[in-house]
This record gives structure tokens, C-alpha cells and sequence, in this order.
């Protein structure tokens, strides 16, 4: 999904659950999920070897990927729960928001990409690419309503 998408799905999140909508904080959060930095690569790297020790013994792949989104391409890096919370508590400071509010993006943006991963196995690229060309829609019309 893109970062409108994203953006406005985080927003319904927030405010269904009575939370103050931080459009700053989503935008930080969702660039540093999917864009990870040195520090985001070394973690990861680590996490990885540590992830296939876990496979040799039989252990699942990765015991943070709560929404079995890690996968190859830009997924690979920063889309499991252990890295989000560093992420998150990294903006939250920043921010000066609390790291409730950031860990929040953090769910909604992996919502967001679980969502888009089984849209596209039940209707394929072009459905999903459908409906998020109408959920945008919709959610442009009604931007002072709660879209659900």
C-alpha cells in the first residue's frame, strides 16, 4: 500500500480508539519501518542469525513477525514487532509523544501491510490496487467523519 494509504488507515485506527491523530508521528514511523537505517541493518542482521539458530532447532522463523508479513524486498528489514517497539520508543522520544501513541502506528502500519498481503492472494495485485483506489476515495470524502 502507499503512504496515503497507510497514513489514513493509521488515522481510523486512532481515532476508533479515542487517541489523539498524530499525522507527523504515523508519517516518522511509517518512514522508519520501511526504510531502515544502519543501526535498523545491524539489529536485523543479528536477529537473522539468531532466527536461524531458532530454525536449526525447530523453532519458527521469527518469533516477533505477529503478522506474518516478513518476507523478501523491503519487508525483510524493520516489519517485526521486537524492531517496531525501538522504532517507536526512538519517535516517541523524538516526538515528544507517548510511546503508546508510536507503538500504535507502528500495529496499524503492519495491520495496513497484512491486510494488503491477503488482499493480493484472494483478489490478486489489481484488486487490491482497486481497493485501495476506493478506500482513498472514500476516506477523502469523509476526512472530518470516522470512516468506519
Amino acid at each position: 500500500m502507499n503512504t496515503d494509504t497507510h497514513r489514513k488507515f493509521a488515522q481510523a485506527l486512532f481515532k476508533n480508539a479515542g487517541m489523539p491523530v498524530n499525522n507527523a508521528l504515523i508519517d516518522n514511523v511509517n518512514y522508519s519501518i520501511d526504510n531502515p537505517t544502519a543501526w535498523g541493518l545491524a539489529m536485523n542482521s543479528f536477529m537473522d542469525r539468531r532466527n536461524k539458530l531458532n530454525q536449526y532447532h525447530g523453532l519458527t522463523k521469527s518469533p516477533y513477525d505477529l503478522f506474518g508479513i516478513v518476507s523478501g524486498g523491503h519487508r525483510a528489514r524493520n516489519h517485526d514487532m521486537l524492531s517496531a517497539l525501538f522504532l517507536s520508543a526512538m519517535n516517541a522520544r523524538a516526538m515528544h509523544v507517548p510511546a503508546s501513541h508510536a507503538m500504535m502506528a507502528s500495529v496499524a502500519h503492519f495491520a495496513a501491510d497484512s491486510m494488503s498481503n491477503n488482499m493480493v492472494k484472494k483478489m490478486g495485485t489489481e484488486g487490491r490496487n482497486m481497493f485501495e483506489a476506493l478506500f482513498n476515495y472514500q476516506t477523502r470524502r469523509n476526512q472530518n467523519k470516522s470512516i468506519f
